[in-house]
């Protein structure tokens, strides 16, 4: 990098403290904004068309999980396409698939590596049909992987959208580039049971071993279920789980996507949630447990399986003068990393309008457990 910046603001109790990786020996002036122009486009249909896939970069990531594998970070993603056209894409040899997988050396420079799956898997769409009246299952939705002992297993989801008629499988590969091989189901659920098997997030507790895979939506609220770490399925057969988190009014205050992480300095599992409609005021949110299996409370100590709204807010839609503004910022994916003092990191779909180029937006916790955000600049 010729230059690189990191502008860390740390929330700590009611007040807001600023740290810049740069200090200066003179008293800090007050910042004033200077008017200027986006820099960015703020829409990408210049190459939205499909034989421009390779050009994409971060545009199409929706639900992003990302895995640091050596030196490479790897990032699967939802099967979301602005302005999808598969016919357009077949006539011009475009190689479409399931699940979109990017790499980077930076987290700012991504190559498409192409597509997970060339299909969605044939369980999972006669599951889902025989469930939904022959509806959904047209793609697959927030993928994850988990690496264990030399192989990578890649879990995603197939469901009809607004109900929770879905289905969890995974996939085994050598390599986090695939190819894969199908396993078979993880977890479905159906229109007489109370969650729904989406957006599954894997966790092993270094302490005992055990995977943990936390899942769910607001049909009943998110589900945390054990896993053999042997097979990747779960422990017993079609078992479900336990609740650990839900909504007053599911129907309404949406709750999904979970992702947890470890934080070894505390000693604490921290789990992240999505809350609201996805297309508006989608915002994400954050509970800490002693246990990967919960209970979870909020930043007040409430346990976030009761009804209450809990805190605290990590992103939110936002909107500035002149400027359309960003809705849907949740569903986060989780880095695990070190860099710059900060050791987990939390991306999500947004971009940095302010004059400056090849940008990341980040949010996580530092390693004494409090909430930063920031911005990496080459």
């Amino acid at each position: 990098m010729d230059m690189k910046r990191l502008i860390i603001n740390r929330l700590v109790g009611l007040g807001l403290l600023v740290v810049g990786a740069l200090v200066s020996c003179n008293a800090p002036t007050a910042f004033v904004p200077v008017p200027s122009p986006n820099p960015w486009m703020d829409d990408y249909t210049a190459l939205s068309s499909m034989e421009n896939y390779k050009q994409w970069g971060t545009y199409n990531v929706h639900d992003p999980a990302c895995k640091k594998i050596g030196d490479t970070y790897y990032m699967y993603s939802t099967d979301a396409i602005f302005a999808e056209n598969r016919k357009e894409a077949e006539e011009k040899n475009v190689p479409l698939g399931f699940i979109q997988v990017r790499k980077s050396k930076d987290l700012v420079h991504w190559d498409f590596v192409g597509w997970a799956f060339p299909e969605i898997p044939a369980p999972a769409i006669e599951w889902v049909h025989s469930q939904a009246e022959g509806k959904g299952a047209t793609n697959i939705w927030a993928p994850f992987l988990m690496p264990y002992q030399g192989i990578y297993r890649l879990y995603y989801c197939v469901s009809a959208f607004g109900r929770n008629t879905s289905y969890i499988g995974m996939a085994e590969s050598d390599s986090p580039e695939g190819p894969w091989i199908q396993k078979g189901c993880v977890v479905k659920t159906g229109e007489g049971d109370a969650m729904n098997a989406i957006d599954p997030s894997v966790i092993e507790d270094p302490e005992t071993g055990k995977w943990w895979m936390h899942y769910g939506s607001y049909f009943g609220g998110l589900y945390c279920v054990e896993l053999s770490p042997e097979t990747g399925m779960t422990m017993q057969p079609e078992d479900h789980g336990h609740l650990i988190a839900r909504r007053a009014n599911y129907r309404k205050d949406n709750l999904e996507a979970p992702e947890i992480m470890y934080q070894p300095e505390l000693g604490k599992y921290y789990l992240f949630t999505s809350y609201d409609p996805l297309m508006t005021t989608y915002n994400v949110r954050v509970a800490y447990s002693d246990s990967p299996e919960g209970p979870f409370v909020d930043f007040y100590g409430e346990d976030i399986k009761d009804t209450t709204n809990n805190v605290p807010i990590l992103t939110a839609p936002y909107r500035f003068e002149n400027h359309p503004g960003w809705a849907g910022t949740a569903h986060c994916g989780l880095i695990e990393t070190a860099t710059e003092d900060i050791n987990n990191l939390i991306i999500f779909a947004g971009h940095d309008w302010e004059n400056e180029t090849e940008t990341i937006l980040f949010t996580g916790l530092d390693a004494q457990g409090h909430s930063v955000w920031g911005k990496r600049i080459n």
